[in-house]
């Protein structure tokens, strides 16, 4: 729907950031120590936590929505990620699994965020999950031709602060992306 993709859907690449160009990955796998690397990782990951608070702080009932998962592990990780960065609101959209949210390995896999799953939700399509969505954010590994605009992670999160307060943060599919 480009009409709605002016209105606030967002597709963010993925990837992009060092790691991703110069050999970036190819060096940490030989020496993921290395003082680069390690410098690469500590300002990745202190760029995160600042993504993640300006989100939060304005938007503590952001949806992330994950599609057509396969793998029930996946789900428990989710979630518990989820609550490590202090969000609550998950929703699955067709799920290979009916039961995903009670099966063994979810559960596992949630490890301390078990309140995550009890309040997820299952539903058929994703505009079921999407309502009420006013800014969507879906990832994609490699930028597109057709659809929503694509911009990288870190040049987008601040315009988010500014969304609207309903956002969602759109994952999958697991095969597909």
């Amino acid at each position: 729907e480009p009409a709605r993709w002016r209105e606030g859907v967002v597709v963010l690449r993925i990837g992009a950031n060092s790691f991703g160009m110069d050999d970036g990955l190819d060096q940490f796998a030989r020496d993921p120590m290395g003082a680069g690397i390690q410098g690469e990782v500590a300002q990745c990951l202190s760029q995160v936590r600042a993504a993640i608070a300006l989100v939060h702080a304005k938007h503590e009932q952001t949806r992330f929505v994950l599609v057509g998962t396969s793998h029930p592990g996946n789900v428990g990780a989710a979630a518990r990620a989820m609550k490590v960065m202090g969000f609550s609101d998950l929703v699955l959209v067709a799920p290979r699994f009916a039961d995903v949210l009670s099966r063994e390995e979810t559960v596992a896999m949630a490890s301390g965020a078990a309140d995550i799953l009890v309040r997820a939700r299952i539903v058929e399509t994703l505009p079921q999950a999407l309502a009420g969505v006013t800014w969507a954010c879906a990832t994609a590994m490699t930028p597109r031709d057709f659809g929503p605009p694509t911009v990288a992670p870190r040049a987008h999160f601040e315009s988010i602060a500014n969304a609207p307060p309903d956002i969602a943060f759109v994952f999958g599919s697991e095969r597909f992306g």
